[in-house]
């Protein structure tokens, strides 16, 4: 999955704006949207119930959709399961904390109803556009970035050394790469 959505944000600019913008899609967030003059690039995704893929659905690269559809699953099932942990940590019955969060395999879902959860994926520390071509701009390895909504649940599949931190006193990120989560 990695490889294929860096090969997503290593396209061109028209090509990933094709997407669309950030929009609602069934009440749901999509699309792609750039920071920085494309410094900071992400595409929000739903996986799409019982079709195996996601809205929006990258062309390019190949394949691209479809195992975003399987990450998000995957993440989903992993996020239930860390949700009835704590639910059971704490003394509460699962679905306390369950309800609000689809079926990792959208089951509860209409076949076309796309999940709840965006599928978020990142890349970090390329060169603004207005200053490099984005084919030789190099990565720095950290591969998410902070958020401060505290309802995300966030997942993130790398080691804790290639998680951004930002410093307290000066606010600055460290730069870093391509990464994806659940929220």
């Amino acid at each position: 999955m990695q490889d294929l959505a860096e090969k997503f944000f290593r396209r061109p600019r028209d090509e990933r704006c094709a997407l669309g913008r950030l929009r609602l899609y069934r009440d749901k967030v999509v699309g792609y949207r750039e920071l920085a003059g494309g410094a900071a690039r992400f595409l929000e995704v739903h996986a799409v119930a019982g079709l195996g893929r996601t809205v929006p659905a990258p062309q390019v690269p190949g394949r691209l959709s479809q195992e975003a559809a399987e990450l998000h699953q995957a993440l989903q099932g992993m996020a239930r399961s860390m949700l009835t942990w704590m639910a059971d940590h704490i003394g509460v019955p699962p679905e306390a904390l369950l309800q609000s969060l689809d079926e990792a395999s959208l089951e509860n879902l209409e076949d076309g109803d796309c999940s709840a959860s965006v599928l978020r994926l990142c890349s970090y520390g390329f060169e603004a556009e207005a200053h490099a071509d984005a084919s030789e701009v190099e990565l720095w390895p950290v591969v998410f970035d902070e958020h401060t909504d505290a309802s995300f649940l966030t997942l993130a599949c790398v080691p804790a050394s290639q998680l951004n931190s930002r410093a307290a006193v000066s606010g600055l990120a460290t730069p870093g790469s391509t990464g994806a989560s659940l929220a």
